[in-house]
């Protein structure tokens, strides 16, 4: 016995490491990549092996660290250069890690999409029939997510779809199935939930090509569509007509299976919470949909003054067949979803908080809603002096249901604020905190300080006088506002003192303040308001203003160096620039005093004032200004070279009338000559002083004098070579303007074609009517129907624009003719020049000889067109003036409500000119005339004056 367990015992000693070290091995590790997933590692098949069996040390700690996070991880290139598993896989000992990819790597990859179920992709399948370089790395690099492709780029041979052909595979448009094997659902989101696709119900019954790509694109985003398009075929809506599948207009329950509730907003109230689980309890979609609310995101927002109406929720929120929206209002605007908000009103003094919490504890909505305060944003702000009235939040807060508005402010305007006071030296802050430390609110409103926004602005001397902060600042109750000014104006600001050529000169209160007390500037000296206290060097020089104290004697004089106050970090003197008909010419203060004192120059050459040192070229050559110092001697001349001052003449763009502006380049010209070869003999240097038309040019004149053929091009060459940019002309016509095109013509012909032999080059020198056109002057030298278009052709080939034509008449106004109404159904030569000639005021014909078939009554006969005879309204509606008693309107239009025109013409008033006589007032009392209808029956009689002779 002893020694069976003996043996037993020695038995279970040799096995039980063996079996305690299987247990302690894990089988299966998976060894983490960069880019390509996971590579399975065993551990017993490698201990299989005679080389290592239960050798660990083999590869542990030297190849693999035992702890795991202490392995980096190593490309192919380092395991083929020996490191990690290619310590043994070199060929060598094992298979090398650079042989066939599939004994590491072959696991199914797994492609998410996003908008269906996950594409499997097995490595297995394919890597029977390809080797791993067909596809790696030109087709799908092997990083993980580095070869999403969409399907459209897949049918176009990317990715898949380079086999995937429908040749060397089956095509990626093929049977949407032999990919995804397992299309799920799919949720698109809506304002009332989400509504779920089912893919698994639909391919039961339909093939996956009826739906792609023609109704839904396999594109994410791509197929988002509204009911109303759903409703017209589109989308889901293609089958589900009510034939092919029930109707989208159907039951929403259908798709919309868990309608979420909504939450409305509100602007003041926070958001009102709808229930569609307890609506669709007791009521079908339909009675909602589409009629009172249409299934279109922020469609359906209506106010609480429409539903009362009837509108939206109102609809059945009535008080009969649900509770009414005018009732208690905590029904919709409470509980644990939305409830009435705290609204923050703003005011000058800091947010007013008013709590729906504290008051619906002690009142019904229904007490202040509608008739105090209407459901309706920004309707009910009200200021302090309504609210005292009785208004607004005065209703109740009157001192007896509740306190006054009146009482102490500190009540609403808890978190009173501080208010910066704006002014000319920096911001005033007024400290409410400090002033009801000792004072109550209403010793101040409303009597000094109304509630009121920008009521209370008043100046130094108002306060001086006990108004506004002086009611108590006044040397006894407080410091008194003319006391010291840093009392308030703590952080008084530089002020900037702006002049016109010098830039703005810097006062700074701190250096004043350090040597001196506000009281010996303000108010004597400097009255504490804006813009009082612009003073010019000539009366500081007398002791006005800062010469009060810069004399020389107490401080500096202002007539010193002008540096002391015109520089620093804050200003400096500036460059003036000088305006002259060739651009500005620029004085540069630092260059001159850098050689000069200020005084050398102000006052006497120059005088410290704006615009009073305008001198022309005449006068500076004579000594005066700038020709003080530069006159050859002291400075160059200023009858030097031009470009000392000059030094950014522009070019000069020389206006004329038809043929646009001509550019002149003193850039081009300064080149080649110097200044005094033009100035002044030539051209004065004077603005407007040049101006020479083309004849005197070719007499050798202005720029003649150098471009006459020989020292330059002629003025008389080429006209494109100064009219480089000649512009379209417009001509005026009575018939709108014709565009005549220079550019058009310069393509084909040269200038010197038509100038000056046809067209002067002088304004307004080459009017010709159409008749000498057609005889050949003018445009129809060369359009005569050869060379170029007739002008006696198609009138809109010029005419593009012809405008309508008023046709005065003499008793009746204007008749106005619509070249446009006519030329939509007309030809021009319907009309020209056989019915009307081109020529101004060569077509007036009366009504007689139109209704005889000339002019307008060629065609208005009443067959082609209305006649003449008929409607007058259609051409006539003016008023008819006689001069007589004074003046005396007869008004077609007064007329034109009550009667017909034939009821006056021609019995009464025949449509000819000359053949009405004037009626007497006797003629007028039996009945001629005005008396026809103007005999105290029908209108007024003719002895009422006044109606008629107007004074």
């Amino acid at each position: 016995m002893t020694r069976r367990w003996m043996i037993l015992a020695v038995l279970m000693m040799v096995a039980l490491p063996s079996v305690l070290y299987g247990r302690w091995i894990k089988d299966k590790v998976y060894l983490q990549t960069d880019s390509v997933g996971k590579v399975e590692f065993s551990h017993f098949a490698h201990m299989e092996m005679e080389s290592i069996g239960k050798d660990c040390p083999t590869c542990h700690n030297e190849a693999f660290h035992i702890v795991t996070k202490k392995n980096p991880a190593f490309t192919m290139a380092e395991m083929e250069s020996g490191k990690s598993c290619g310590v043994c896989h070199n060929d060598t000992k094992a298979f090398g890690v650079g042989g066939d990819c599939t004994t590491c790597h072959a696991g199914d990859v797994e492609i998410n999409y996003g908008i269906a179920e996950k594409v499997m992709f097995s490595h297995d399948v394919h890597a029977d029939m390809f080797g791993c370089d067909e596809c790696h790395s030109d087709l799908f690099v092997p990083e993980r997510n580095s070869n999403l492709v969409g399907m459209k780029k897949m049918e176009e041979g990317e990715s898949c779809g380079a086999c995937h052909d429908g040749d060397s595979a089956f095509s990626v448009k093929s049977d949407c199935s032999n990919c995804h094997t397992s299309a799920g659902a799919i949720a698109m989101q809506s304002p009332v939930g989400e509504i779920l696709f089912s893919h698994d119900v639909h391919t039961g019954a339909f093939g996956c090509d009826e739906c792609h790509s023609d109704i839904f694109k396999a594109k994410a985003n791509s197929n988002q569509v509204g009911m109303k398009k759903m409703e017209d075929g589109e989308s889901c809506g293609a089958c589900h007509d009510g034939d092919s599948a029930f109707s989208v207009t159907g039951d929403c329950v259908t798709c919309h299976s868990n309608a979420a509730d909504m939450a409305i907003q509100a602007k003041d109230v926070n958001a009102v919470p709808f229930s569609h689980t307890i609506h669709t309890e007791m009521l079908g979609c339909a009675e909602c949909h589409p009629d009172i609310f249409v299934a279109k995101a922020n469609s359906n927002q209506v106010g609480m003054q429409r539903m009362e109406a009837g509108e939206s929720c109102g609809a059945c929120h009535d008080g009969d067949t649900a509770f009414g929206v005018g009732e208690d209002c905590t029904t919709c605007h409470l509980g644990d979803f939305a409830y009435t908000k705290d609204i923050p009103i703003q005011s000058p003094v800091g947010g007013i908080v008013f709590s729906h919490v504290v008051h619906t504890e002690m009142f019904g909505c229904d007490e202040c809603h509608p008739e105090t305060f209407r459901a309706k944003a920004n309707s009910t702000q009200v200021g302090m002096k309504k609210m005292e009235g009785g208004e607004s939040c005065g209703a109740c807060h009157d001192g007896d249901s509740a306190f006054s508005v009146k009482a102490d402010c500190r009540s609403c305007h808890q978190g009173a604020e501080d208010i910066p006071i704006q002014s000319t030296v920096g911001a005033i802050v007024f400290s409410h905190d400090a002033h009801i430390e000792m004072f109550g609110c209403d010793e101040c409103h409303p009597d000094t300080f109304k509630a009121k926004a920008n009521s209370n602005q008043v100046g130094m001397k108002k306060m001086e006088a006990g108004e506004s902060c002086g009611t108590c600042h006044d040397g006894d109750t407080a410091f008194g506002v003319a006391g010291d000014c840093v009392t308030c104006h703590s952080n008084a600001a530089e002020v900037a003192i702006q002049a016109q050529d010098v830039g703005a000169v810097p006062f700074s209160h701190d250096v004043h303040t350090e040597m001196f007390g506000c009281g010996e500037c303000h108010p004597d000296l400097f009255v504490a308001q804006a813009n009082s206290n612009q003073v010019g060097m000539t009366r500081m020089e007398d002791g006005e203003s800062c010469g009060a104290c810069h004399d020389g004697d107490t401080a500096f004089s202002v007539g010193e160096a002008c540096a002391t106050c015109h520089t620093g970090s804050l200003t400096y003197t500036k460059t003036v620039a000088i305006k002259s008909g060739v651009w500005s010419i620029l004085f540069s203060h630092k260059n001159h005093t850098e050689n000069y004192s200020c005084g050398e120059c102000h006052p006497e050459v120059f005088r410290a004032k704006a615009n009073s040192n305008q001198v022309g070229m005449k006068k500076m050559e004579a000594g005066a200004s700038c020709g003080a110092c530069h006159n050859g001697e002291d400075a160059f001349s200023v009858t030097g070279d031009c470009a000392e001052c000059h030094a950014s003449s522009v070019d000069v763009a020389i206006q004329t009338k038809n043929v646009g502006a001509i550019p002149f380049s003193h850039a081009e010209h300064g080149r080649m000559f110097a200044c005094d070869e033009c100035h002044p003999g030539t051209f004065k240097a004077q603005a407007n002083s040049n101006q020479v038309g083309m004849k005197k040019m070719e007499d050798g004149a202005s720029c003649g004098a150098c471009h006459d053929g020989r020292t330059a091009f002629g003025v008389k060459g080429d006209c494109s070579s100064c009219h480089s940019g000649a512009v379209d002309v417009a001509m005026q016509s009575t018939v709108g303007a014709i565009v005549f095109s220079h550019e058009v013509h310069t393509e084909d012909f040269g200038c010197d074609e038509c100038h000056p032999d046809i067209f002067e080059a002088k304004a307004n020198s080459t009017q010709v009517g159409m008749k000498k056109m057609e005889s050949g002057e003018s445009c129809g030298s060369c359009h005569d129907g050869s060379t170029a278009f007739g002008v006696a052709a198609d009138c809109i080939t010029c005419h593009t624009k012809a405008v309508d034509v008023a046709i005065q008449t003499k008793n009746v106004g204007v008749a106005p003719f619509s070249h446009s109404v006519h030329t939509e159904m007309f030809g021009c030569n319907e009309c020209h020049p056989d019915l009307f000639r081109a020529q101004a005021n060569s077509n007036p014909v009366g009504m007689q000889a139109m209704e005889s078939g000339a002019s307008c009554g060629a065609c208005h006969d009443g067959g082609d067109a209305f006649s003449v005879k008929e409607d007058c309204t259609s051409c006539h509606a003016g008023d008819v003036v006689y001069q007589a008693f004074g003046k005396t309107i007869f008004s077609h239009a007064k007329h034109l409500d009550k009667f017909g025109c034939d009821e006056c013409h021609p019995r009464l008033f025949q449509a000819r000119r000359g053949t009405n006589k004037v009626a007497t007032m006797d003629d007028m009392e039996i009945g001629q005339s005005c008396g026809a209808c103007h005999n105290g029956g029908k209108a007024f009689g003719v002895e009422n004056c006044d109606p008629c002779h107007i004074k």
